[in-house]
């Protein structure tokens, strides 16, 4: 695996939190952001692959016009309001 070095700056109270998490967790300071981030971007790859599965669901012509679509919503607004 290629690394490459980069520099986050932290206020210093998050950085003490962080340390001390690094050692209860009997990990290094760097693991523990790496691994942070890594989680993110699983998160994100996650959001991702769910809305291309539901876009490749879509089939053009079965929506509501926006006409159609604002009434019906203006309509449950009113009766609901």
């Amino acid at each position: 695996m290629t690394t490459k070095r980069t520099m986050i700056v932290l206020p210093a109270s998050t950085h003490k939190r962080l340390k001390h998490l690094a050692v209860e967790q009997e990990t290094s300071l760097t693991g523990l952001i790496r691994d942070a981030v890594e989680g993110l971007l699983a998160d994100d790859r996650a959001d991702i692959d769910r809305a291309e599965s539901i876009l490749k669901s879509f089939r053009p012509g079965l929506g509501l016009d926006y006409d159609t679509y604002r009434a019906r919503r203006l309509g449950k607004a009113i009766r609901s309001g």
